[in-house]
């Protein structure tokens, strides 16, 4: 039966192979280039603490790799479509189902079988590609020190991903009984399932914590917004609460359209929009910021030094707070094994479901 189960499938796993090898060739070939000039060039500048230009290079140099990493995200869905769906759906579709159900093998283990060789390859093929893929980024994952980031595409989840895909798929065909219509079904499912677990699940598989600071403006001379949180930080929310608690602004916007603006400057009066009034006086004399269009080209001109300082000042009689809440990166390997766990769990239920409605019909 295992014989029997890889000729079916052998087709399949070459073309799982290939794209392995060629995805191991083209990142053995740029991975170090990569890690020299993250190792080189990124952090000598670093240590001067000059790298906006150096910061640039990386990123345009190596776009075109980062996007195609992006795009491995689709291994998961394309194994549940195309190794998943037709397992099931494809017997039933051209009537073969008769004979091999009708031979000395069990129904449960002819299914059982297929199920761990497809299965176990669907293991092998995720956990290739996301090792490469973690192993490849990890200067730029360095660099850009935001792990939840790139959650979905690096370390264990991509295995229990393209597990859940695959008996997805199986348990699609098994319901349709057409392959077209079952591959169709089991994208747009997988899909849905993997939003709704990335919006609802994920954020609460631990208690979120939540850190209530003074609000500075984001362009002020003073600490930044986000005061106590590190880069790595998965940041859930941000809201910014006047004196009497109520929410005023979200992610270090205030007001409907989020902008931060100050008006009157170099007037008598001046006004926090969305706020209110300022106690304080501005400088009559100075550049208050704001965007320089020249030709084509735009830019932000930043206020001056006294003008930052009174608006932080205006800003500071509110006794405006942020209250963040968010997950610390800490957890970052927490979250990868509750997932893949998650998961795993899900393709267990979803295995078991096949091999009953088999042996129910």
């Amino acid at each position: 039966m295992m014989w029997l189960a890889w000729r079916q499938f052998r087709t399949q796993a070459l073309v799982a192979v290939g794209a392995l090898a060629a995805v191991a060739v083209a990142f053995a070939l740029t991975g170090p280039g990569l890690a020299h000039f993250y190792d080189h060039t990124y952090l000598t500048c670093q240590a001067h603490g000059d790298c906006g230009s150096v910061t640039r290079a990386l990123v345009t140099r190596y776009s075109i790799w980062t996007h195609f990493i992006q795009a491995m995200i689709l291994v998961p869905a394309l194994i549940g479509a195309f190794w998943g769906a037709p397992l099931l759906a494809r017997e039933f579709e051209t009537g073969s189902f008769r004979l091999a159900w009708t031979q000395s093998v069990s129904r449960t283990r002819w299914l059982s079988t297929k199920l761990l060789v497809v299965g176990l390859a669907a293991v092998v093929t995720a956990g290739l590609f996301s090792l490469m893929a973690t192993w490849w980024s990890s200067p730029l994952d360095r660099f850009q020190d935001s792990p939840f980031s790139v959650f979905d595409l690096r370390d264990l989840v991509p295995v229990g991903y393209a597990v859940f895909a695959f008996t997805l798929g199986v348990a699609i065909g098994a319901l349709i009984r057409r392959t077209l219509p079952a591959m169709v079904v089991t994208l747009v499912s997988y899909v849905a399932a993997r939003v709704a677990f990335n919006r609802w699940v994920r954020p609460r598989l631990e208690s979120p914590l939540r850190l209530s600071t003074k609000y500075h403006l984001p362009f002020s001379t003073s600490q930044s917004t986000g005061v106590g949180l590190k880069q790595s930080d998965w940041v859930l929310s941000e809201q910014t609460v006047n004196s009497s608690g109520k929410v005023i602004g979200q992610f270090g916007g205030i007001g409907p359209n989020g902008d931060i603006n100050f008006s009157g400057i170099g007037k008598k009066v001046q006004y926090f929009s969305g706020v209110g009034r300022c106690p304080n006086n501005f400088p009559t004399s100075g550049n208050a910021g704001g965007v320089i269009e020249s030709g084509n080209t735009r830019r932000f001109s930043p206020p001056t030094h006294q003008v930052l300082e009174a608006m932080q000042k205006c800003a500071n009689s509110f006794h405006l707070r942020e209250l963040a809440t968010y997950q610390p990166a800490s957890r970052y390997w927490s979250f990868q094994w509750y997932e893949l766990a998650s998961f795993l769990l899900l393709s267990l239920v979803l295995a078991s479901f096949s091999l009953w409605w088999v042996r129910r019909r």
